[in-house]
Parts: C-alpha cells; sequence; structure tokens
C-alpha cells in the first residue's frame, strides 16, 4: 500500500458473509495481499440462491483482494504562440513536455495532454517528440495521452482558441480528473480573463458538472523598449541585440493565473527559465491532484456472475468504528443525502462513486481511513438528511 500526500485509503473487494437481514456478520475467503482472484461475487440469481444453494441473503462467498487507491488523473490543455517570433520558445517546449508528462506519470497520475499548436514542419510550430508523442510530425498525436489539435496560435488568441477547439478535445476531459490549462506566448490575450473564465467554465460543466480548472502561463513580465535593447544589449533579459522578445505584457495571463491560483513564468528566461517553468508546473499537477473517489468494478471470476442490487461501501475513519454509506440512484440525488455513493451507469455499471460531499470527507479525513467496497450482500439505501 503506497502513501499519498499523507493519506492511506484500503479499498477492498471483501468476502462477506452476510447474516439473514442482508448485513454483514464475517470476513473469510482469500488475501488479496497473497492473491486474491477479483472479488466480486455470484449474482443470487433468480431462484433466489447463490454459491452452493444457499439463500441469497443467509451466505455470501467471495475473496478478498487489497488494492492500491490512486491520485485523481489529470488533463492538461497546452496552447503554444506559433507567430513568428517564438521560433526560439516552441523549441524550448518541444524539449521540455516530455520531461513534464515523465514527472507527473513517475506519480503515478494517469495524464492527457492536449497540445493546441501547429505541426513542427513550421518553424514556430511544435510536435511532441517520443515517448510522449509520436516522434511523427505532423501526425504525432498517441490518444488517449497524447493529442495534438493542429491549428495555428497567434500571439493575441490562444485564450479564444482554447474556446473554439473545445468540441475538438473533449472526449479527453474525464469526470473527476483534474484540469489545467497552459499558454505560452510572448503576447497578450485580446479576451479578457474574466470574459474566458466565465464562457470555459460553461464549457467544462458540460463534460464535468462539478469541474474546476488552473491556469498556468508563460509569457512576457516586461516589455522593454527597442531603443533599450539595441543600445544596452542584455541590461534587460527581455532583450536581444535586435530588439524585445515579448510583443506585450501578458496581463490577461497573469490575471487568469492569479485568480485560478496557478503558475506564471517570464517568457524571458528562456530555454533554463522554460525548464524550471515546466517543473512547476508539473509539481503544481501533481500537489492539485488528491485522491481519486471513485473506483473500477472488477471483472467476475470465471463461472460467476455480477450483481449490482449487492455491493455496498464501508467507511472507517483512523480510531473509528465503520459505518456504512448507502446507495443513491444517481450524483443529482447526493444533496439529500448525509453520505452516499451511486454507480456511473445504474444500468450497466462500470464504476463504484461516492457522493462529492463523501468524497470531501474521505480526502480530509488523513492516514489510515478504510474504504470496503463488499459484494455480494443486499445494497443499503443512503440515509436522507
Amino acid at each position: 500500500m503506497r502513501l499519498v500526500h499523507g493519506l492511506s485509503l484500503l479499498f477492498v473487494i471483501g468476502a462477506v458473509a452476510c447474516s439473514a437481514d442482508g448485513g454483514p456478520a464475517d470476513t473469510h475467503g482469500g488475501s488479496g495481499a497473497s492473491g486474491g482472484s477479483g472479488g466480486v461475487l455470484l449474482d443470487a440469481g433468480v431462484g433466489g440462491t447463490g454459491n452452493g444453494g444457499l439463500p441469497s441473503d443467509a451466505a455470501c462467498e467471495g475473496v478478498l483482494e487489497v488494492t492500491e487507491n490512486r491520485l485523481q488523473p489529470a488533463d492538461i490543455v497546452f496552447a503554444v504562440d506559433n507567430s513568428e517570433s517564438m521560433e526560439d520558445e516552441a523549441g524550448f517546449v518541444q524539449s521540455a513536455i516530455n520531461n513534464f508528462a515523465n514527472g507527473i506519470a513517475a506519480v503515478g497520475i494517469d495524464y492527457h495532454v492536449i497540445l493546441i499548436s501547429a505541426g513542427s514542419d513550421g518553424a514556430e510550430g511544435i510536435c511532441a517528440p517520443a515517448p510522449l508523442g509520436s516522434g511523427v510530425c505532423p501526425a504525432d498525436s498517441k490518444p488517449p495521452s497524447y493529442q495534438r489539435i493542429n491549428r495555428e496560435v497567434g500571439s493575441g488568441n490562444a485564450l479564444t482558441i482554447i474556446l473554439e477547439e473545445f468540441e475538438r478535445y473533449q472526449h479527453l476531459l474525464r469526470r473527476g480528473a483534474s484540469k489545467h490549462l497552459v499558454v505560452v506566448s510572448d503576447g497578450d490575450s485580446s479576451l479578457s480573463h474574466t470574459a474566458f473564465d466565465g464562457q470555459f467554465r460553461a464549457k467544462l460543466a458540460t463534460v464535468d458538472p462539478q469541474a474546476s480548472y488552473t491556469f498556468h502561463g508563460v509569457y512576457g513580465f516586461t516589455k522593454p523598449t527597442d531603443n533599450t535593447c539595441r543600445f544596452n544589449p542584455g541590461s534587460d533579459r527581455c532583450c536581444t541585440p535586435n530588439g524585445p522578445l515579448t510583443a506585450a505584457v501578458g496581463t490577461q495571463y497573469q490575471a487568469l493565473a492569479d485568480l485560478t491560483s496557478g503558475v506564471k513564468g517570464n517568457l524571458c528566461e528562456q530555454e533554463q527559465g522554460f525548464m524550471a517553468v515546466f517543473s512547476r508546473v508539473g509539481q503544481s499537477v501533481i500537489v492539485g491532484s488528491e485522491l481519486a473517489c471513485e473506483w473500477n468494478i472488477p471483472p467476475p471470476p470465471a463461472g460467476e456472475t455480477f450483481d449490482k442490487d449487492r455491493v455496498n461501501v464501508e467507511y472507517t475513519e483512523p480510531g473509528g468504528a465503520p459505518e456504512s454509506f448507502g446507495r443513491v440512484p444517481s450524483a443529482a440525488a447526493c444533496d439529500g443525502v448525509v453520505d452516499g455513493w451511486y454507480y456511473d451507469d445504474p444500468l450497466s455499471p462500470t464504476q463504484v462513486r461516492v457522493c462529492s460531499q463523501t468524497c470531501t470527507r474521505i480526502q480530509a479525513a488523513g492516514e489510515n481511513a478504510r474504504m470496503d467496497i463488499e459484494f455480494g450482500c443486499a445494497t443499503k439505501v443512503a440515509v436522507p438528511k
């Protein structure tokens, strides 16, 4: 069992014996640590009997499997300015993006990276090298972990393009994943940060109603005059002998990063700065990823079937007594209960999910909190408020 951010949650698909009233009475069967075999119990069947011909409410046969809890996945959308003045910076992004992805993957975060940019067949375009991308440009996408949206981004329209291209990448935005946006530009946005924030949240709610997002920007902090650069090269980190590196100060990007508590990186720091900024963005993704509050239902052992009406969720806080979280029909019903859980699809479930208030409670519980998912006993109903 791995500790993540000081919180250890144990997900147990358990061998549960049930009393005549359907409640848990004892635990037996194999140990997950020594090779449990999936942990989904027999469907009681139409005749009301389970394994061995016993009444379904009198006994529940199964095995015990312990699985490591995981951090929530992360979906990250990059939009990179492809204007002529961004040739060097495009190369820096192309070099840094693999390190970024490797860093968040190393701690167990399942990522989807979406890159909006023209391809690197142009001097200011970008294609992700292997292993993040295919290494072939412009066909460098490797869905679902990496997808490039082939569109040229200008010095003032990165936020607008993130909105306009939403329908092309929304299928990669997962419910329950942390959401991050990263813009790299030497200009500023023609769309205000407040207008973008409202429009993007509205779009995001169509795929994940409870989702928020964090914006990170790599932009110019200052814009020196041409004369300053021409006559005093090196006197400002945004200067070259031929002129400034920034077309404008990224005031809208700064405001959006402040609004969402994102990372702000100075474009003028160039290659070493890019590596440092991308590392900080990666750390923000890691620190912002909380423990997941949904678990896949594993396939049943050979010869057995899954009964969606014989599943229970039990939670134990450190030093506390076990308590059952009852089931609600859907996420919409969570507001009416104290704690609860539901299926992703009530007819053909593939995941057990806890209500948002229950998720908050679990994530705040601290080390050694325990979650037991029990298969085989009649499902309990959530307690109303």
